[in-house]
């Protein structure tokens, strides 16, 4: 038997995904799903050659199966974690998209984003009691 890294055969273009996007700004309020999706297509379309990516907001929409205004919502979120930089083109009319370097802890996050303490917080409260109250009816039953 051969070791495999993935379930199946990947055959298709493949771009890595950043940990910390999965596993530590999912812990800041404003942060979902959505957010990184755009993300990643953004980093998709990240040119090495200019260093930045330039899809527009109609690309992205089409890519990701979101509406033009949760792109754009997605972007906006992105900037204010300082995930990107978005610019104006120097050469066309859409936005360019820099990218700065994620945390890696969340402890990093919530110094950077002293917000997400609290929500984190809550979240995991909520958890632990559904945890508990689920353990409870599988016992009982």
């Amino acid at each position: 038997m051969r070791d495999q890294k993935y379930p199946y055969e990947i055959t298709e273009h493949y771009i890595p995904s950043v940990n910390s996007l999965r596993r530590i700004y999912t812990q800041h309020p404003n942060f979902n799903g959505n957010s990184l999706l755009i993300y990643e297509l953004l980093f998709d379309y990240w040119n090495p050659n200019y260093g930045y990516a330039f899809p527009n907001i109609w690309q992205l929409s089409i890519d990701s199966g979101l509406g033009e205004s949760t792109v754009k919502r997605c972007i906006t979120t992105l900037e204010s974690l300082e995930l990107i930089k978005k610019k104006r083109s120097p050469i066309a009319s859409n936005n360019v998209y820099a990218f700065n370097k994620p945390v890696k802890s969340v402890e990093e996050l919530i110094v950077k984003f002293p917000e997400v303490e609290k929500y984190r917080e809550e979240r995991l409260a909520k958890i632990k009691a559904s945890e508990v109250a689920s353990k409870k009816r599988f016992a009982a039953g």
